[in-house]
């Protein structure tokens, strides 16, 4: 592991000691890998930052865990994680094939949009984007975006009008260059992307009118985490979430308006 990845974890877990976490509470040291998602978790010079981080420190300053951050590109997160390497991981969305190896523990939503540049400004959906032969569309190794719009990837992808990233920036330079026409990104990323100036100031975001907002929250790796562990993460998780600290913590990042528009679901009767 890199050593700015063993000083940031090195960093969490001597917080938590020092806020009065003097016993693990939990049968052992979790990992949890973390990537560069947006305002989810990001490096700000050597310093792993974004709501990721805080919810992680957070839940372990509470539960009195021990739960130590492994940060790495997307798409390993996820093969470390099936291998079971990665006892845990943040920022995901729940899908049946990932039920099959852990416990999903929901605490916050995303949702899908479409970036294009001005020029295609007037493409208002993903479905018209996808009608308009020729259109290149970006995506990142890795990202679960939806049912609706995984249909369209894949039928993308057929076509031969897919292509991969890596990551977010490599994504965003695509765009930028013209190299694609339009790229999909969750929410906290384009708008740190577009808050940073990594995305062109003529990007036009385009929500996806099929896909509602989507729980994401922490996958626990089944035989690795033990069930009392998960009952006992799960249970500060809820009061974190119950409490209004994981919708305070994005707005901390997003802005009000814009953590409101994302929990918008919460807040319906």
């Amino acid at each position: 592991m890199p050593a700015p990845y063993l000083v940031s974890a090195c960093l969490l877990w001597m917080t938590a000691m020092c806020m009065g976490v003097s016993q693990a509470a939990c049968q052992r040291t979790y990992v949890v890998g973390v990537s560069d998602l947006g305002y989810s978790a990001f490096y700000d010079g050597k310093t792993l930052r974004g709501i990721a981080p805080e919810l992680v420190h957070e839940l372990m300053r509470r539960s009195g865990c021990r739960l130590v951050l492994s940060f790495r590109p997307r798409a390993r997160v996820m093969q470390e994680f099936a291998a079971g390497t990665l006892d845990i991981i943040t920022s995901v969305q729940r899908t049946p094939e990932r039920d099959l190896i852990g416990a999903f523990l929901p605490y916050a939503y995303t949702e899908t949009d479409l970036a294009t540049p001005a020029a295609y400004s007037g493409i208002t959906s993903l479905a018209a984007f996808a009608e308009r032969s020729g259109l290149q569309l970006g995506v990142v190794r890795g990202i679960y975006y939806g049912r609706h719009a995984g249909a369209l990837i894949e039928s993308l992808a057929d076509a031969g009008r897919l292509q991969y990233s890596p990551d977010f920036q490599n994504l965003a330079a695509k765009l930028n260059g013209g190299r694609i026409q339009g790229a999909l990104f969750p929410f906290t990323i384009h708008v740190k992307l577009m808050n940073d100036g990594v995305l062109d100031g003529g990007t036009v975001v385009t929500g996806i009118p099929e896909e509602e907002p989507a729980s994401i929250g922490l996958y626990l790796k089944h035989g690795e985490v033990a069930p009392a562990d998960v009952e006992r993460l799960n249970k500060w998780l809820k009061a974190l979430v119950r409490e209004g600290w994981v919708e305070r913590t994005y707005a901390s990042y997003l802005g009000r308006a814009q953590a409101r528009h994302l929990f918008r679901l919460a807040h319906q009767p």
